[in-house]
């Protein structure tokens, strides 16, 4: 966003540059000068804040070259609000994989959370944020990783870039997701192998936990397939291709069916060390594909390029009809033309046979002190 003087005032206008088109004007304001959105959203409602000399409202999108004018104390009141943040510029920065059309995916380690909250200042969008500098559009996620879920992160330098990315993921069949995991036990299925569970939030010992059932009344759909790559005494390296994006989701999943992440606190046996969940490779519709091996070491450290999961479970449950489900479980009725029956014997699986998803044999990937796995 660049100044244009346009009014004699020492604040001036703001033009769009076109790394901005697109944004609602609350989150242009926001962007820009790092402000409280009670504050923005004041001088929007009073007319202190003007596009093309008009007034707006705070959710209307800004076109390339639009010419926005702001309070002439905006500026300083930036400036002030920039101080007290100048250590992000302090910040490490992210290592980049690679770039495409506006796409940035970068490296986000175990322990740092992809946006900031409490308890946490240090985070991906901040670290992000610093690396930008004085760009008009911020590096930005598309999506999220959980803290202690290392891997590839998704971002984008536009906003029409970031607004395509996150589409990607909202369109679950136009964009794949693969993980590596670490899991407790020997993983006895051959082949790629699905896993179907229904996910609610519950609360669980004092504390939220997501949980998993077989009952699709019980939550939202949640579908994943796996495939061993590799054994290490008592571990399993698998890989995971999600087909659904629930909180939590291979995590949870993988703890119910028998076999928890290794170090998962949350939902496994608590290791006080790193959690072995890492997020290895995205795939786009064009064919472009962002991947990263993960860091780890010692008996842990995996190194190959094992072949994709090539099974395409279909989802069952639509969002909606699941909505309806559980609004008519709550008020104790059957469902519009579907009794709880029906409903039991629609319900898929969690674990079915093994192989039924075998898709050829996989390249091998080794582990120190393992044996690599071909699916037998």
């Amino acid at each position: 966003m660049e100044e244009h003087g346009t009014d004699g005032k020492k604040s001036g206008g703001l033009t769009v540059s076109g790394e901005e088109a697109g944004l609602k004007v609350i989150g242009l304001l926001e962007r820009h000068f790092g402000l409280p959105k009670s504050l923005l959203h004041r001088w929007i409602r009073t007319g202190q804040v003007r596009v093309n000399g008009g007034r707006v409202q705070p959710f209307a999108r800004v076109e390339e070259g639009d010419t926005v004018r702001v309070p002439p104390f905006a500026e300083a009141m930036a400036g002030e609000a920039g101080e007290t943040k100048a250590a992000v510029q302090d910040l490490p920065e992210l290592p980049i994989i690679e770039e495409k059309d506006g796409l940035v995916a970068v490296f986000k380690p175990a322990g740092l959370p992809t946006q900031p909250g409490t308890g946490h200042e240090d985070s991906a969008s901040e670290r992000l944020r610093a690396m930008s500098g004085d760009s008009a559009f911020p590096i930005t996620p598309a999506h999220r990783l959980d803290r202690d879920t290392s891997g590839v992160l998704l971002c984008g330098r536009t906003f029409q870039a970031l607004t395509r990315a996150q589409e990607l993921f909202r369109n679950h069949d136009g964009l794949g997701k693969e993980y590596l995991a670490w899991v407790e036990g020997h993983w006895p299925y051959r082949g790629e192998h699905v896993l179907r569970h229904y996910l609610s939030k519950r609360l669980v010992g004092g504390h939220e936990k997501m949980t998993a059932s077989e009952n699709p009344a019980d939550g939202r759909e949640a579908v994943l397939a796996a495939r061993a790559l590799a054994f290490n005494g008592g571990a399993t390296l698998l890989l995971v291709r999600i087909f659904t994006g629930r909180t939590h989701q291979i995590r949870v999943q993988l703890a119910a069916a028998g076999y928890p992440i290794v170090n998962d606190g949350k939902y496994g046996r608590p290791g006080g060390g790193t959690m072995y969940l890492h997020c290895f490779r995205l795939f786009l519709p064009d064919g472009t594909v962002f991947s990263a091996a993960p860091s780890w070491k010692g008996d842990f450290a995996a190194a190959g390029d094992p072949s994709p999961i090539a099974a395409r479970p279909g989802v069952r449950q639509r969002e909606k009809r699941g909505e309806e489900m559980r609004h008519d479980r709550r008020n104790g009725k059957q469902g519009s033309g579907v009794d709880g029956r029906k409903a039991q014997r629609n319900g898929a699986r969690v674990l079915g046979k093994p192989g039924s998803h075998e898709r050829g044999t996989p390249r091998p990937f080794r582990c120190p002190g393992g044996r690599a796995s071909r699916g037998r």
